[in-house]
């Protein structure tokens, strides 16, 4: 902490800001758009931004198992996903095995009533459902007697996916599997039809998120997280 609050005391050099960059990726629990980075090492978000660019690019020369990521308009350091199964034994976010199938079927099928679950992982579902809200992968919002299920902001972040509306995890979810492009399209429209059909279920389900994200910072910020400081008003870019 005092290394990078000397480093604020004077304008810093495009090395030194690529640096200080990596260590506030590092040390956030969260992901952070270049804005967020900017406040946190003292800079402006254009160079912010050319840092990343160059902090991204230099990961991937190195091809190392760590990559700077972009999930929608923020960026966060994170294992590729090719090595996540070899860490999750010790990552503090993993999720247990028992529970993947269930997720998976969450990801991809979303917004999904838990009863069109039931027939895929037979009666442990709601067992599941409940453990994966505990983990805050998962969440679920009322419509009349039914609950439907979406992930959270967390399930991009935890799995690496570059982008994180549910557009995106489907097809993720489809390259992980080997769905062909053609099917996972047709998934796609069909969901959207079911985003028409259940209104504001699904604007419910956003604004929870951000919500989520939100109480995230605020308690990375409470516990000292030097890129949580000084976040931007809700609707600030």
């Amino acid at each position: 902490m005092a290394a990078l609050e000397d480093l604020k005391r004077e304008p810093l050099g495009e090395q030194d800001l690529k640096l200080a960059v990596e260590a506030v990726l590092f040390a956030s629990s969260v992901s952070l758009s270049p804005h967020e980075v900017a406040k946190a090492v003292g800079s402006s978000p254009a160079k912010i931004k050319r840092a990343l660019a160059a902090l991204r690019a230099e990961y991937q020369r190195r091809k190392t198992a760590i990559e700077v990521a972009k999930i929608g308009t923020k960026y966060t350091l994170q294992i590729r996903g090719k090595f996540l199964a070899v860490a999750a034994g010790y990552a503090s976010t993993k999720v247990p095995k028992s529970l993947l199938k269930t997720l998976a079927l969450v990801a991809y099928h979303q917004p999904v009533k838990q009863s069109e679950v039931f027939p895929m992982v037979g009666q442990k579902v709601y067992d599941h459902v409940r453990a994966l809200e505990d983990l805050r992968v998962v969440r679920h919002i009322p419509w009349g007697n039914s609950k439907i299920l979406f992930t959270t902001h967390r399930f991009s972040e935890i799995f690496g996916i570059e982008g994180n509306s549910r557009d995106d995890i489907k097809r993720w979810m489809a390259k992980q599997v080997g769905i062909p492009a053609e099917q996972v399209e047709r998934d796609i429209a069909k969901s959207h039809t079911k985003e028409d059909e259940m209104g504001d279920v699904v604007a419910q389900n956003a604004e929870a998120d951000e919500q989520a994200v939100a109480e995230a910072r605020a308690q990375a910020a409470a516990g000292g997280d030097p890129a949580a400081r000084g976040l931007p008003e809700p609707g600030e870019e």
